[in-house]
């Protein structure tokens, strides 16, 4: 399943179970998400057409073209999207991988 694996804690490191010291695995579809819409085009060395470079939506009026990026981003990684917000306040995204 495309949407278990490694997941990672809020400063991009691996995330370890504090009891056993093991790594955690788990569903990564809002992780992989976010990693879409944070990384900028050319950061992932072998893919380097990902990225959303969401940091400079500031003062973007058109959250239409920002709508058709992220779309077309999370498709890319293999997702269903059924629906994309942007208001002032967040971003709202309804996908999920498409062997859920």
């Amino acid at each position: 399943m495309k949407n278990i694996d490694l997941q990672i804690d809020e400063n991009y490191g691996l995330m370890t179970d504090t009891i056993r010291h093991d790594l955690v695995v788990g569903d990564v579809t809002l992780q992989n998400q976010a990693l879409i819409l944070v990384s900028q085009k050319g950061e992932w060395k072998e893919r380097p057409m990902v990225g959303c470079g969401i940091e400079d939506i500031t003062n973007d009026e058109d959250a239409d073209s920002w709508k058709r990026e992220i779309r077309e981003q999370l498709i890319r990684e293999g997702m269903k999207v059924s629906g994309i917000k942007i208001n002032e306040e967040n971003i709202e995204i309804d996908a999920d991988y498409e062997n859920n």
